[in-house]
């Protein structure tokens, strides 16, 4: 089979100048996005864009510390400020304020907290927080000071607010047993006396009332039965009437 033969190829006769000219040309005729936008939607798109104002952080020093020299100055059921930082990002930034009342404590600095402002629960360590740059003061005077709500949805379901702990001498709290309390149904021996001789008193009533009749006829119907039995029994005279 024979091959065809080639075509040669054709040399552009484009110059530089043309296709500057062209593509002069063309971006003339392109409408640019942001032209093509309303003047609110351009302003709703640079507001979108701009980054977010950081929140301003509220000033604690007109509080005391709540960790000094080591140690904790709060117990169970005190409520302590926290200022806490990021400590996952460059420079630990500033992350935010909170006022919770501690509901738990134990002896590696663990604490667990109740936040009030958002009904929910939080977990923090006043001995490694310092380190971290977190600072723990204690809510004495004023109002809660937290930073701002966080939008959204309110829960459907509020978590109920945590039930006071009953704390020992040494600031621990005590577990109650499992079962009811010691004397909460105790009652005296008279009471339970008369109590039980009353109940006796109404189940006699009842009793009589069930075996008493209720009418006049029922009272006479049994003789009538009776009465026939004994006809039922007598025997019938030979020879007639």
């Amino acid at each position: 089979m024979a091959r065809k033969p080639a075509t040669p190829k054709q040399q552009s006769t484009a110059t530089p100048d043309l296709v500057a000219q062209l593509e002069a040309r063309m971006a003339a005729e392109v409408t640019p996005v942001e032209s093509a936008l309303s003047p609110e939607a351009r302003a709703i798109a640079a507001a979108m864009e701009a980054p977010a104002a950081a929140e301003p952080k509220p000033d604690l020093s007109r509080l005391p510390d709540a960790v000094v020299d080591g140690a904790l100055r709060l117990a169970v059921g005190d409520r302590i400020v926290i200022e806490r930082r990021a400590s996952f990002l460059p420079g630990r930034p500033y992350l935010d304020t909170k006022t919770y009342r501690i509901h738990r404590l134990d002896g590696n600095g663990n604490m667990s907290l109740w936040d009030e402002s958002l009904n929910q629960w939080a977990m923090d360590n006043w001995m490694t927080g310092p380190a971290k740059g977190n600072v723990y003061k204690m809510a004495t005077t004023g109002a809660l000071v937290t930073t701002k709500r966080k939008r959204g949805r309110p829960r459907k379901n509020p978590v109920e607010a945590p039930k006071p702990l009953v704390v020992g001498p040494d600031g621990t709290p005590v577990k109650r047993g499992r079962g009811r309390p010691k004397g909460s149904k105790n009652r005296a021996k008279e009471v339970i006396v008369e109590e039980k001789a009353e109940k006796r008193r109404l189940r006699a009533a009842k009793l009589a009332k069930k075996k008493k009749p209720a009418t006049k006829a029922a009272a006479a119907a049994p003789n009538r039965t009776a009465a026939k039995k004994v006809a039922a029994k007598k025997p019938l005279k030979k020879g007639g009437r």
